[in-house]
């Protein structure tokens, strides 16, 4: 049995018209099959479902390890390549996923589901043989889950083989260590942190030593993130110790730039996990201080981290994330943006992102609802309330000094500009703060890496999503908009975010109609199937259908 496969993600398109046509049926294991890898024999399965009519085959090999086990003596080191193996090592199920950056956060309560020992990759192939000598085009998927939750094993296969493999292309979904395990640092050279960081890097090194094995083509890989999933492929693409692994980049709702993606605050925080853990006596002596961390059990760990709080109320919730570390980052991001190799880069956003934390936080309890205003607040947000952010968490005095009042006066005067008759519209307010908080954590750091990179000559195109389904929100909620994670339901129906999503008639509309924007305008899904899947990026540089050209940005019109 062949075990190959085809190119780059299929991001929107396709998904939306096999999804919109209600052609998807269940898959069913049918026979196994044998790839052969460097490290030694696999055995998946092969995967039989309908799609539009037409069946369709998909290998599937899953839990796939890329990295030695991160435990005992390797906890808190980088990862090093598994050993090779001699018997058939069987691919066919998941394997655990990462433990999470503290004890609250396992879903449903299943801390047996997850494990230090949990760098694998999932590879999904089309069963057929490429036509194309070097293989199919391959696509690597990067969760997000804030660098703290999350597994590549909550997105399944199944929609991954429905919606991109049929397209012949090739699925990798990986995992990374997360939260203190991944992203513990002390700041010097023997514990830098960035962890998680050199196990995504790992994956992506399997991927080109390996793909190829699967029917993939090492030299059309297209590395794909959402939320710190989109950070880690900026990241990666960033990094000397990775840029050469693929060949360009999707990005979603996720840039390096932002104070939440990059910031040495995790060295206060790993040193204050250090004490909750009877472990600051070694701070001044970080090969001490691991061995005094590798000493605790992981639960340990985690229930460590509960004690100093999980996460804070701020722009930055998040305690243990990626740093700039003069290791798996050299150098300033602008100044790595002027000498990586410039990758064919697409990136964006959605409309109103933040009210997953703003106002979707107050109905979890997990790393979202830091930055959350409680059901009861939220009908008498005011003025002051947004006043008071402003003072504790954006401008700072302990930030901004002496010109701490200066800067929340012309943050107040630019986000409450022309109020009119909505001055005592206590949802104006919600809506502004969850403005400023997306322009902070999204859009900014967004927008900055564009101008940035389409100055130092990387082809960028942006995206722009503002869909979202009023008849979806809970009644609490009274500020709506294209909140973080909507397109989850469309471009990946098995997914964390949204299990059980019902499609209602104004969803299928947006499914047929939305990505066909008009005859004057590109078709974003097709377009981005072309950027995904047609090695535009040599040829054309731009995701462009047929006589309509989706523009790049430029120098004389970075936004344009």
């Amino acid at each position: 049995m062949y075990c190959k496969i085809d190119y780059f993600v299929p991001l929107f398109a396709c998904l939306f018209n096999y999804l919109s046509a209600n052609s998807l049926s269940a898959e069913k294991a049918t026979e196994d099959v044998i790839c052969n890898t460097n490290y030694g024999k696999l055995k998946g399965f092969v995967a039989e479902n309908l799609v539009d009519g037409l069946i369709t085959k998909a290998n599937v090999f899953l839990g796939i390890p890329f990295a030695k086990p991160p435990i005992a003596e390797l906890r808190f080191e980088k990862p090093i390549a598994p050993n090779k193996w001699k018997d058939i090592q069987n691919a066919s199920a998941f394997s655990p996923a990462c433990f999470p950056h503290h004890s609250k956060e396992f879903r449903n309560g299943q801390a047996s589901s997850h494990s230090e020992d949990c760098l694998y990759l999932n590879v999904i192939a089309p069963h057929s043989k490429s036509p194309e000598p070097n293989g199919y085009p391959v696509l690597v998927f990067i969760h997000g889950g804030a660098f703290a939750i999350g597994s590549a094993v909550e997105f399944g296969w199944e929609s991954f083989a429905d919606l991109f493999v049929s397209q012949d292309l090739v699925v990798v979904t990986i995992q990374y260590r997360l939260g203190p395990l991944g992203f513990a640092a002390s700041g010097d050279e023997s514990f830098p942190g960035n962890l998680g960081l050199w196990d995504a890097r790992m994956a992506m090194k399997y991927v080109n030593e390996n793909i190829h094995h699967f029917g993939g083509d090492p030299k059309r890989v297209t590395a794909w993130g959402h939320s710190a999933g989109s950070a880690i492929v900026d990241g990666l693409s960033l990094s000397t110790h990775s840029q050469d692994l693929f060949a360009q980049s999707i990005q979603m709702s996720g840039a390096v730039f932002g104070e939440w993606t990059t910031s040495n605050r995790v060295i206060q925080e790993s040193d204050k996990l250090a004490a909750a853990l009877n472990c600051d006596k070694h701070l001044a002596d970080s090969k001490l201080l691991k061995k005094c961390l590798r000493g605790k059990s992981v639960h340990e760990i985690l229930d460590g981290v509960d004690k100093i709080i999980p996460g804070r109320r701020d722009v930055n919730m998040i305690k243990f994330g990626p740093r700039l570390d003069a290791d798996f980052f050299t150098n300033d991001y602008p100044q790595l943006i002027e000498s990586a190799k410039k990758k064919t880069t697409l990136m964006g956003a959605t409309e109103s992102e933040a009210i997953t934390f703003t106002l979707f936080g107050a109905l979890t309890d997990n790393i979202m609802n830091y930055l959350g205003v409680s059901l009861e607040k939220m009908a008498i947000f005011s003025k002051p309330d947004f006043d008071n952010f402003l003072v504790e968490v954006i401008a700072t005095e302990t930030v901004f000094g002496a010109k701490a009042k200066q800067v929340q006066d012309r943050i107040s005067a630019f986000y409450l500009r022309n109020p009119d008759k909505r001055a005592e519209d206590n949802q104006f307010y919600l809506e502004k703060y969850t403005e400023m908080i997306s322009d902070i954590t999204f859009f900014v750091p967004t927008l900055m890496e564009a101008r940035y990179k389409t100055a130092a000559g990387w082809p960028v195109f942006l995206y722009f999503i503002d869909y979202f389904n009023s008849n979806k929100y809970p009644e609490q909620i009274p500020v709506k908009g294209s909140y973080h994670a909507v397109e989850y339901p469309y471009l990946l129906p098995e997914n964390p975010y949204f299990p059980t999503f019902e499609f209602d008639q104004e969803d299928k509309n947006f499914q047929k109609h939305f990505w066909i924007l008009s005859s004057h305008s590109p078709r974003l899904g097709e377009a981005i199937l072309c950027f995904s899947k047609k090695n535009l990026f040599t040829y054309l540089r731009q995701p462009s259908v047929g006589s309509t050209k989706w523009p790049a940005l430029s120098d004389t019109a970075p936004l344009t």
